[in-house]
């Protein structure tokens, strides 16, 4: 499988996304649907 070409500040996911970047970047509603499911600890 070749790894995904991105671009952006700092190491990079092997799909290509900035992970430097994403981090600064607000959690959003994800964090609170996940601990919904009960899956978060």
């Amino acid at each position: 499988m070749a790894r995904a070409v991105g671009s952006g500040p700092g190491e990079l996911t092997p799909d290509g996304c900035a992970v430097d970047f994403y981090a600064l970047l607000p959690a959003g509603k994800e964090p609170s649907i996940v601990h919904g499911c009960g899956y978060a600890r």
